[in-house]
């Protein structure tokens, strides 16, 4: 009898064991990862619902600051300030102010330099704790789970915007610093009317303007913020017939 191709039978090919070990060791590796995120998470659900309470809701001024930048992309009824309590999953370790891990809506204040009865009309530096806690709240709220917040995590605040980098490239604490830094020097500068440097070094300038394209790019809302804001100040430019030299051509 002769065997055709067709008629020949397959004869499977053995796995060594050690592949077979190697792959129920990482099936159960990747399940083990599952398990503990998803219960991680609902760790922090419940003491985000029950364990903890009181705080204080945004104030009007504060509401307008966070959709000035994020638009409806946070949900600012639910978000509580806690001013002079410390982080509650620090294991009593000193921070300024944080927003416990994988919550979306509550921020402590400890330190008493970020301290502040409403932020929206607060002095420069707790007004930008405040927009650097609230990106922590906006990553949060939108689906940055605990696994991403760890593998997204970095140990410096630092960043560098040059080249073709967009918002997403960076880890959490370097957006968190990114959109204070908007804030502080593009929509609510201390020395310059918004969205213009008189005066400002040509390195501020060039940052300034990296600031617009990464953030506007990622969040609409801001650019029109800037625009209402250059716009109002145009009006009073014209009033009071002040020349500004530099207005970022974006």
């Amino acid at each position: 009898m002769v065997l055709t191709s067709s008629s020949k039978k397959r004869v499977p090919r053995r796995r060594s064991r050690a592949r077979q070990i190697f792959n129920e060791v990482a099936r159960g590796t990747i399940l083990g990862a599952i398990l503990v995120n998803v219960l991680a998470e609902g760790g922090v659900w419940y003491n985000d619902k029950h364990l903890v309470q009181g705080g204080t809701p945004l104030s009007a001024g504060e509401t307008q600051m966070v959709r000035d930048i994020f638009g409806d992309a946070v949900n600012t009824d639910i978000v509580r300030k806690h001013v002079g309590r410390p982080c509650p999953d620090l294991n009593g370790k000193k921070t300024a102010a944080c927003v416990m891990h994988g919550s979306d809506r509550h921020i402590f204040f400890d330190a008493e330099y970020t301290h502040a009865n409403d932020y929206a009309s607060a002095d420069r530096l707790p007004r930008n704790v405040f927009l650097h806690e609230m990106t922590h709240i906006w990553q949060y709220q939108n689906h940055l789970t605990l696994y991403e917040h760890y593998w997204k995590s970095c140990p410096t605040y630092d960043y560098d915007l040059s080249g073709d980098v967009e918002f997403d490239d960076f880890c959490v604490e370097q957006q968190a610093s990114i959109i204070a830094d908007y804030s502080n020097f593009v929509l609510r500068p201390a020395f310059w009317p918004p969205g213009r440097y008189k005066g400002a070094s040509l390195q501020l300038q060039v940052m300034s303007s990296a600031l617009i394209r990464v953030v506007e790019d990622k969040f609409p809302e801001a650019r029109n913020t800037r625009k209402r804001l250059e716009a109002e100040d145009d009006s009073n430019e014209l009033k009071s017939n002040e020349i500004y030299h530099f207005k970022p051509n974006v």
